[in-house]
């Protein structure tokens, strides 16, 4: 069985090309997020990158990391402007994706 590579990349993103894949029916709770957003802002920032994956116009969609990316939101729009620091993984393939 060959070997498959996995290419990732590392880098610092405009929050504005992140979507999330997140259900709209479900939402985010506010308390968490305002909790995670305290966290980011004592550590000085996000610890642990989000998992994004290319998508069509230029932009990337969360795979692990709504949150995080919420929290970020919510920083921002207090004055933070942070970028988000992802890795960018292959996009999905098969049923899941």
């Amino acid at each position: 069985m060959a070997k498959q590579t996995v290419v990732q990349n590392e880098m610092d993103l405009d929050p504005g090309l992140i979507v999330s894949g997140m259900n709209a029916r479900f939402g985010l709770r506010t308390a968490r997020v305002k909790s995670l957003a305290e966290e980011i802002k004592k550590a000085g920032g996000l610890l642990q990158r989000i998992e994004v994956y290319p998508v069509e116009g230029g932009k990337y969609q969360i795979s692990f990391g709504n949150y995080r990316k919420a929290a970020i939101d919510l920083l921002n729009e207090e004055g933070a402007m942070m970028k988000v620091p992802v890795t960018i993984k292959p996009m999905p393939t098969g049923p899941t994706a």
